[in-house]
């Protein structure tokens, strides 16, 4: 869950950084501050309209990306609340949305 996590990141950051190339610095990215790590904010920055079902998984992986690269568990009890293993639909939803935003229509998707 961490992976995807980090690849959704990765990706809304690619997209974010490709409308403000600023965000780029000659030798690294600028800082993201607070929400550097908030999948929703990142999507909703990127202007990706997220489906219910993309929502709810992009909600479930925001607690893992946020503390599970650097803790084995959460500081906060309700950041572990929600991490469970992942059923066979997330799989389906998070390859849907990564096709989707990475894909050569991706720009279709973006609300604006």
């Amino acid at each position: 869950m961490l992976l995807a996590g980090l690849a959704l990141e990765n990706l809304a950051k690619g997209v974010v950084v490709g409308d403000e190339p600023s965000r780029v610095g000659v030798d690294r990215l600028r800082d993201w501050g607070a929400q550097g790590h908030d999948l929703v904010w990142l999507f909703e920055k990127a202007h990706v309209v997220l489906t219910d079902a993309e929502t709810e998984l992009v909600l479930q992986l925001n607690s893992m990306v946020e503390w599970s690269g650097r803790y084995p568990v959460p500081m906060r009890w309700k950041d572990y609340e929600g991490t469970g293993a992942m059923k066979q639909t997330d799989f389906e939803t998070f390859d849907g949305l990564f096709s989707r935003i990475s894909g050569p229509d991706w720009a279709a998707t973006r609300a604006r």
